[in-house]
């Protein structure tokens, strides 16, 4: 594990005239172990801070490393392996013709574990994420929405990447489910201490998640800081907007 610096990013879409700049010189630290939350409305930029964390967009100006290592030299399973992401949509993210244990089992294929340790593994990360083995065999079009979740949640787990992106990773699921996925991330990052950037359009998921949280408006981080400090005293005038607007989860 190691530590993801963000520094002085900007990303822009389009040249000339059409160019839109929708992040602008972002800052932004995960130290190890910890959970940073990036918050913020739709379209505050929030998903292109990730996608330019794993590649799938090129910065117009600064950098992203990783122990101060520039993540846009490292090759793409290098860069894969350090950095993994689980996704809003948990049925696009996972490959539908592949059983759940050989969905977790495949991210498991570069610790070099012998078959029967592969298979020990893969239930023991099911089981961290409260799901019992007869969900092995089966396809994720016979999973609930959670369950996929879960599943993708344990996938990134067994790559033990050095940094985890979560990219609104309940907002697609009802709210019931929605709290049992959350409660079983709060327990898996209390016990295993990965790092994780948690994005979300909601400020009371980020508390219940997050050490520290960012807040995000229309490409800009107006406001970071320990998350119960920010919550309990927000200096921007638009965290207090986006506080008093959602309700609070917990």
């Amino acid at each position: 594990m190691g530590e993801l610096a963000i520094r002085d990013l900007s990303v822009t879409y389009g040249r000339g005239g059409a160019a839109r700049t929708v992040v602008k010189h972002a800052d932004l630290v995960i130290p190890q172990g910890k959970v940073i939350g990036l918050v913020g409305e739709s379209g505050s930029g929030k998903s292109t801070v990730a996608r330019a964390i794993l590649g799938l967009v090129k910065p117009s100006g600064g950098v992203v490393t990783m122990d101060g290592v520039n993540l846009a030299s490292l090759r793409a399973a290098e860069r894969a392996r350090r950095v993994q992401m689980i996704f809003q949509d948990p049925y696009g993210s996972l490959n539908p013709r592949m059983t759940v244990g050989q969905i977790v089992a495949e991210a498991l294929s570069h610790r070099g574990l012998r078959p029967a340790e592969r298979r020990a593994e893969v239930l023991r990360l099911l089981e961290l994420v409260s799901m019992s083995s007869e969900v092995v065999p089966r396809l994720p079009r016979r999973l609930s929405g959670g369950q996929r979740q879960r599943v993708a949640i344990a996938r990134a787990f067994a790559a033990q990447p050095d940094v985890i992106v979560a990219d609104e990773i309940t907002s697609a699921l009802d709210v019931s489910v929605q709290a049992q996925v959350l409660n079983v991330l709060r327990e898996i990052l209390a016990s295993e201490r990965h790092s994780m950037l948690f994005i979300s359009h909601n400020l009371a998921v980020v508390r219940y998640i997050c050490d520290h949280v960012a807040v995000m408006q229309e490409g800009v981080i107006v406001e970071q800081g320990d998350v119960e400090q920010v919550m309990g005293s927000p200096q921007h005038d638009y965290t207090r907007a986006l506080l008093a607007a959602v309700p609070r989860l917990v």
